[in-house]
């Protein structure tokens, strides 16, 4: 496991770091209102970017579900702030979220976008320690 500091917590979500690996990770703790999602998110980016993070986990285990309009959002205003810099996204999913495919939706939408899919990488998982292993490698698992 990656040794983490918290940073903020919420009752909706809980944003860990590790500076040392450039490493933030995100637990959604339930389902946010889109209004939320957008605000938390903007706030978790914010601080990514003045703090030069570029491996992220996002586990949205107890997340229900990210609404068509939210995942355009990531991928039409967010992704491209980071249009100079690599980064590494690793969504971790129960077997619910497989099937909802919300995160598949993003996935591809990044892949199949010219003008992102060569500096965001994003990989889907159900299990932590493999999504670590692809963020960081396994040195420290």
């Amino acid at each position: 496991m990656i040794p983490v500091t918290l940073i903020y917590e919420t009752d909706f979500v809980k944003i860990e770091e590790n500076r040392d690996f450039k490493y933030i990770q995100i637990n959604w703790l339930k389902q946010p209102s889109s209004v939320l999602f957008r605000e938390e998110t903007q706030k978790l980016v914010d601080y990514a970017l003045i703090h030069d993070f570029n491996k992220s986990l996002f586990d949205v285990r107890k997340r229900d579900y990210l609404e068509v309009s939210d995942q355009n959002w990531l991928v039409r205003d967010i992704f491209p702030l980071f249009h100079n810099r690599h980064i590494k996204i690793a969504y971790l999913v129960n077997s619910v979220g497989l099937e909802i495919m919300d995160t598949f939706r993003i996935h591809d939408s990044v892949f199949n976008n010219p003008a992102l899919k060569h500096n965001v990488h994003i990989e889907i998982f159900l299990d932590l320690a493999d999504a670590l292993e692809w963020l960081v490698g396994t040195e420290i698992i």
